[in-house]
């Protein structure tokens, strides 16, 4: 009953925080990409994995010269959005 429920939350919760670290390893690795080598060939792979989240986020934050700023903004955001997610987990572990 109660324990399958706290389960189910903490493998929901996990779930989440390794997406979220997923796409902040995505994000590096594009804007790495970007820098280095914006040609290679699993570019477009990371541009394709970012783009979605990026998109909203550069209709307020403009280039600045040719420097994208967006992915920078983007994984303070998934930072800020870790802190919650860990105490939610401390919670949900802590009541099993």
């Amino acid at each position: 009953g109660i324990a399958a429920a706290i389960l189910a939350g903490l493998a929901l919760i996990d779930l989440v925080r390794f997406a979220v670290y997923i796409l902040v390893f995505a994000l590096i690795v594009q804007a790495v990409l970007s820098w280095v080598s914006p040609y290679s060939p699993v570019a477009p792979l990371f541009d394709a994995l970012t783009r979605p989240f990026l998109r909203p986020i550069r209709r307020f934050v403009p280039p600045l010269g040719n420097v994208d700023l967006s992915p920078l903004v983007l994984i303070v955001v998934l930072q800020v959005l870790l802190i919650p997610l860990a105490h939610l987990r401390g919670l949900a572990a802590g009541a099993f």
